[in-house]
């Protein structure tokens, strides 16, 4: 293939530093979503222009589940299903115990907010699923952690029905996207971050095979998919969608945008920026919860606006040295080790 096509296997190639530019949006997102640094004396259309962007980076969630359901399938692709539950589950749940427990110690048992039983469903994750209004917990290890369970299922329907299966969920699971964005099902309602980014992950699924096998996109079809999602991303500006919706369209977008990076990357476009996504990839999952922890104390907390504007710095710094070090003590913890290194990223 022509150097400046795009390989659908750089994708995969790249998912490293795509899950850390995936991260820093996210943490921006959350960021923006507690206000923008200077927003009062900023013109009124600047500050839109920034909210927008900052709020948008939502689709970093996106992106994380695309590469997500990728990597899982090059996993089932090569293990049994016992060696995929081990591996996956070494790597999230064990970083998930070793970071939120403490918390959950604190506020469920210190605090008193859920006594032993709140601490026992948080620490499985199944508060979220049977107590979703009275938590606070991160959703995105919850959900993950039923897309692996789940897994080997899609994996086995995508491969026996020829993808016939993973379209026909697609399309379903789109389309329950759109009714409960539309109609009062308080199921959707309830969990709407989690439905709405089950067709980005059905898509992966889909697109997992072609990405293994090497398939290219010649260059034509790279001009219109980065086309069609930079209008999309424009036109996103001066539209107000209804949640699930707007989340949908995200996902949408986040894929025009993973095409954009890993064109842009080979053709060596990327270098030094491209090493600083590696180094926050890596330990993307440790960053996302680190940086949640570290904003339940700044949502606790009456914090002056310059302290607040130099987070935008401070966060992800302070996130990914303490997911490093995180990193550092768990590969050494023998039994762990090498099923954290197999599953990382």
């Amino acid at each position: 293939m022509k150097k400046g096509f795009l390989q659908l296997s750089d994708i995969f190639n790249y998912r490293v530093e795509i899950f850390g530019f995936s991260a820093l949006m996210i943490v921006f997102h959350h960021l923006g979503n507690r206000g923008i640094p200077g927003s009062s004396v900023m013109p009124e259309v600047m500050k839109d222009i920034f909210s927008f962007v900052l709020l948008k980076a939502n689709i970093g969630v996106d992106i994380f589940v695309f590469l997500s359901a990728i990597g899982l399938y090059y996993s089932m692709s090569k293990n049994s299903v016992k060696d995929f539950y081990l591996h996956r589950f070494s790597r999230v749940f064990v970083t998930w115990l070793v970071i939120m427990v403490p918390v959950f110690i604190y506020e469920d048992l210190v605090l008193s907010r859920g006594g032993i039983i709140g601490f026992l469903l948080d620490t499985t994750t199944l508060r979220y699923w049977f107590d979703h209004a009275n938590t606070n917990t991160p959703w995105f290890v919850p959900f993950i952690i039923v897309l692996y369970l789940i897994y080997p299922i899609l994996y086995k329907v995508d491969e026996r029905t020829k993808h016939t299966g993973t379209i026909i969920l697609l399309i379903f699971s789109v389309g329950f996207v759109v009714l409960g964005s539309l109609l009062p099902i308080q199921l959707f309602s309830d969990f709407s971050f989690c439905f709405s980014r089950v067709p980005i992950f059905l898509f992966g699924i889909l697109i997992a095979g072609p990405i293994k096998n090497g398939k290219g996109i010649s260059k034509i079809t790279w001009i219109l998919i980065m086309s069609g999602a930079l209008v999309l991303y424009i036109i996103w500006f001066f539209i107000k969608l209804p949640q699930g919706i707007d989340m949908l369209y995200g996902s949408i977008v986040s894929v025009g945008l993973i095409a954009f990076y890993s064109f842009v990357k080979r053709n060596d476009r990327l270098k030094v920026s491209a090493k600083l996504f590696v180094f926050f990839g890596a330990v993307s999952l440790e960053m996302y919860l680190i940086h949640t922890v570290i904003l339940r104390v700044v949502d606790k907390s009456d914090i002056p606006d310059l302290i607040f504007a130099s987070l935008y710095i401070l966060l992800p710094l302070t996130s990914v040295l303490l997911s490093r070090f995180y990193a550092f003590i768990v590969k050494r913890i023998p039994g762990l080790t090498a099923g954290w290194k197999k599953s990382a990223g």
